[in-house]
């Protein structure tokens, strides 16, 4: 299967994630936000540790947080699309991290689309990205701040 270049390499992804804390809201019809917050909890030169919580209406954890560990390699993995199924475009969107120049990529896969906004400013996972299922949105996840600090 041939796949459409990633919008960031590993190292650009790298560079920018040393003291990332990334909180995100996520969004489904009938159903109440999530926010979540993710840290890079520990940086190294070939991967780093993630912890993630989920936060309730007072952005206090629930719950202990999770961790997982990447390589910055398989974390650009996550940005590999099939090129026969998917469109790529440049868009300025606006959004919570302000006027953003992303590359859109829009994955078509079947009855399902996948839609994933990555903002050139920010390299690594997308600023937003949205699912459809027969054209009705199944949920959309917004990236509502990318601190580094």
């Amino acid at each position: 299967m041939e796949y459409l270049p990633t919008p960031f390499t590993a190292e650009q992804i790298r560079d920018a994630s040393r003291g990332r804390r990334v909180r995100t809201i996520t969004e489904a019809p009938d159903t109440e936000p999530v926010e979540q917050v993710t840290e890079f909890a520990e940086w190294e030169t070939d991967g780093a540790t993630m912890r993630s919580c989920v936060l309730d209406t007072d952005g206090q954890p629930v719950g202990e947080p999770t961790e997982s560990r990447a390589s910055w390699e398989d974390l650009r993995r996550h940005a590999l699309f099939p090129a026969a199924d998917t469109l790529v475009a440049e868009e300025v969107i606006a959004h919570p991290l302000g006027e953003l120049a992303t590359l859109r990529y829009t994955l078509d896969a079947g009855d399902r689309q996948h839609v994933f906004w990555f903002a050139t400013a920010f390299p690594g996972m997308p600023v937003r990205y949205q699912t459809f299922v027969d054209g009705q949105l199944l949920s959309a996840t917004t990236v509502v701040e990318s601190l580094v600090g």
